[in-house]
């Protein structure tokens, strides 16, 4: 009876998680706008600036061919920033693997009340236990890489809001 209750513990921390992944997109998709747009502003200030000196005449084709790199490789980087904050990594992949790991809990509660019997061999409730905790430990690192991005881009952005209050 005692694997149950660990069972049981284990379904409900996965549905917990669950309902934490969905408010988490909420944020972040606050932050994804704010960053998208300084993207946005960037490239088309880097691209005005490069158009200009063009019109000036005082860059070589080389030099522009090289900042054109810089500035295409640049906005790559960036967009490749904010992908951990799209709702598949910040709600589907860590709410699949909770639900996985649910799905794994109740089935051996429900499906297998003596415990899973394989031949000759007792396995009990381990092998969901066991399954339903590396589900559940895939989804929570998941999250936690997901809650280090948007740490990261909210320490930017504090950053960069700092260097413009500075510079007034």
């Amino acid at each position: 009876m005692q694997e149950i209750e660990v069972l049981k513990i284990l379904a409900e921390i996965a549905v917990i998680f669950m309902s934490i992944t969905v408010p988490t997109y909420a944020i972040a998709v606050s932050f994804l706008g704010r960053e998208h747009r300084r993207i946005l502003r960037e490239i088309r200030k880097k691209r005005i600036e490069l158009q200009r000196r063009l019109r000036d005449e005082d860059m070589q084709f080389d030099e522009l061919e090289r900042r054109f790199e810089e500035t295409k490789s640049r906005e790559r980087n960036l967009r490749k920033e904010l992908r951990p904050l799209s709702v598949i990594w910040v709600v589907i992949l860590p709410s699949l693997f909770f639900v996985l790991s649910l799905i794994a809990v109740v089935t051996a509660i429900l499906k297998y009340p003596q415990g899973l019997v394989i031949g000759e061999f007792e396995i009990g409730y381990s092998f969901f236990g066991v399954l339903g905790a590396l589900l559940m430990v895939i989804g929570v690192v998941i999250f936690i890489y997901v809650l280090l991005r948007i740490e990261i881009i909210v320490k930017r952005t504090r950053d960069e809001l700092e260097e413009v209050e500075g510079s007034e």
